[in-house]
């Protein structure tokens, strides 16, 4: 399972800014899921609000990076930083 092989988090800063934020999206969207019910609506709100954060910050990131790229066509990493975009979108669809 994910525990044999956890993420080294000393290679995050390998990773372009969307992709962090994109992360970050995906483990909060994870993480309300797994909430317990009774949870207040107070943690819950705070919760999502800080996924929409990192969210809003992954969209800033990755246009600037797309603008970066400007006449010089897409990179592996501008696609898989799209994909990590879309993936959050995806965990954080209700």
């Amino acid at each position: 399972g994910c525990d044999d092989l956890p993420f080294p988090m000393d290679l995050i800063h390998n990773f372009p800014v969307s992709q962090r934020h994109s992360f970050v999206s995906i483990a909060m969207a994870h993480l309300l899921h797994r909430l317990p019910e009774g949870t207040t609506k107070d943690v819950m709100m705070k919760a999502r609000s800080r996924t929409y954060q990192h969210r809003g910050m992954a969209i800033r990131a990755l246009n600037q990076e797309i603008s970066s790229c400007a006449g010089k066509g897409p990179s592996n990493t501008l696609i898989a930083s799209t994909i990590t975009l879309f993936a959050a979108d995806v965990c954080c669809s209700p």
